[in-house]
């Protein structure tokens, strides 16, 4: 066969599914421009196709290797950020084809202020004022440019994007948590003027039309890797950062990992309404009730919550009350389809749980049964059923009728005072088997035949007790079976 037959034969292909093919190559690259590149060379039809996807996805990615210093890789990384700007300021039909800016600030102090690395001539500069100008911004972003400033590069840019539909930043600070205790923690270059242009979209939107479309912004704080001497958790976005992307009208989905532990509040007056906002992700979060109330009662309309709050018992100075999260969740018990929470302790400071004293985490969720929407809820047991074991209730009366899966985890097990294993290391002997009470509300609540249950999962951890645990398997195993319901048993060692 010719050579050429198997390039001809791709081409009769609709233009539809070729494009769709082309369309993986973002899968396994952040910025395949190159790749895209090379396409549209082919032949006119795939140029005509491989146009669009040209600047689909913009990435720019500062590491901590990245200094002023010049140097090949230094350079050749800043002249795709400064071709880039200036094409996407200059042609705004390339601008618009934008649908994905993906950005990395580090949070180390020589990459907010890349110095004479990044220059601009006197004609490019008269096309940035001109965008400044257009975009109602200050004097200060001229500044901030002709210093070679990177946060104000990426933040212009970002106010030139009107298609844009994904938004992913990596950025932080790394500092001191005061977690409760009303400290401000200063945010780096970087996050200070992406906070800016977000704050600039909710006093005049109709300067910054960019964020109109967004629909995914995904916000993660990224650790200072060149210092090994700093705990990761120290890296955190500060909750002033990310306020004002709740009163975005359109996004369908925030992911925020590591909000910072300051008290934070709302950059206007008015109170944000995200009613378009369905999934609301926030991963090891130092969030206490009252900002997690803000952020929920600005998500009135949710249908996916998945929350993991990180503690450090360090810094605690008061208690952190489910029962409150709980009340905040109300407000979307007519819609809230997934749910799952947690809590992750990252320091081996004793806490108080469920028990009393000054500081400590203590309620729960309870009953759930007006959340008739949900269909998948992943709680630890006693976030879900309480503390003490003895005075918990029955799952059938706390959880809602419509549930069709029910993970329940022994993310807590090594908690000094947790009771859900029935050991307590302090007795000479328990008087029950270990995981009795596990095994009895799984079973009463199995018998119940829950109508719409379709799987069970069910995670216990275990100290050189594997044997009792098999035990335990097989008996969940067993009576799921016998009802109809799918039964996926984890059994994990502690040791």
């Amino acid at each position: 066969m010719p050579p050429s037959r198997p390039a001809a034969a791709f081409t009769q292909l609709s233009e539809e599914l070729i494009a769709h093919i082309f369309s993986n190559l973002d899968i396994k690259s952040q910025d395949c421009r190159q790749e895209y590149a090379a396409l549209s060379l082919t032949c006119k039809q795939f140029q005509r196709i491989a146009r669009p996807f040209l600047y689909r996805r913009i990435s720019w990615v500062l590491g901590p290797n990245v200094s002023p210093n010049h140097t090949p890789s230094n350079d050749l990384i800043i002249s795709k950020i400064i071709s880039d700007f200036l094409v996407l300021l200059k042609y705004p039909e390339r601008a618009s084809l934008v649908k994905h800016f993906f950005v990395r600030g580090h949070p180390a102090t020589q990459l907010g202020h890349l110095g004479s690395a990044i220059t601009l001539n006197s004609k490019e500069m008269e096309i940035v004022e001109r965008c400044i100008s257009e975009a109602k911004l200050t004097e200060q972003w001229v500044d901030g440019l002709r210093q070679g400033r990177f946060e104000y590069f990426a933040a212009l840019v970002l106010s030139r994007l009107p298609e844009l539909r994904v938004l992913d930043i990596q950025t932080g600070n790394i500092g001191s948590r005061g977690r409760l205790t009303g400290s401000k923690l200063t945010p780096n270059p970087f996050e200070a003027v992406l906070r800016a242009i977000l704050i600039s979209h909710v006093k005049l939107p109709e300067a910054v039309s960019t964020l109109q479309h967004l629909e995914t912004v995904r916000v993660s704080a990224l650790d200072n890797v060149t210092n090994r001497n700093v705990n990761p958790y120290d890296a955190h976005v500060s909750f002033e950062t990310i306020a004002p992307l709740f009163y975005l009208q359109h996004v369908r989905m925030i992911q925020i990992e590591r909000i910072g532990s300051s008290l934070g509040s709302w950059p206007t007056k008015e109170t944000p309404m995200a009613t378009g906002l369905r999934t609301l992700f926030l991963q090891r979060c130092e969030l206490n009730e009252q900002n997690l109330d803000m952020l929920l009662q600005a998500s009135p309309n949710l249908t996916n919550f998945q929350c993991l709050v990180s503690i450090d018992a360090n810094y605690v100075e008061d208690w952190i009350n489910i029962d409150l999260v709980r009340q905040s969740l109300s407000v979307a018990a007519h819609s809230l389809e997934k749910l799952e929470f947690s809590i992750e302790l990252f320091t081996s400071t004793a806490i108080d749980i469920g028990e009393p004293g000054d500081w400590g985490i203590r309620g729960s969720f309870g009953s759930l049964v007006e959340f008739t929407h949900l269909t998948y809820i992943s709680l630890p047991w006693p976030v879900l059923l309480g503390w003490q074991v003895e005075s918990s209730a029955k799952l059938i009366d706390v959880l809602p009728r419509g549930l069709r899966s029910l993970r329940v985890t022994s993310d807590m097990y090594e908690w000094f005072g947790y009771q859900w294993s029935d050991y307590d290391p302090w007795k000479d002997h328990n008087p029950l088997p270990r995981w009795y009470t596990i095994t009895s509300k799984l079973m009463e609540y199995m018998e119940c035949r829950p109508p719409c249950l379709e799987k069970l999962s069910v995670t216990i951890t275990h100290d050189y007790k594997e044997e009792r645990a098999l035990e335990v398997q097989d008996i969940i195993v067993s009576m799921g079976r016998s009802v109809g319901i799918e039964v996926d048993f984890m059994i994990e060692s502690s040791i």
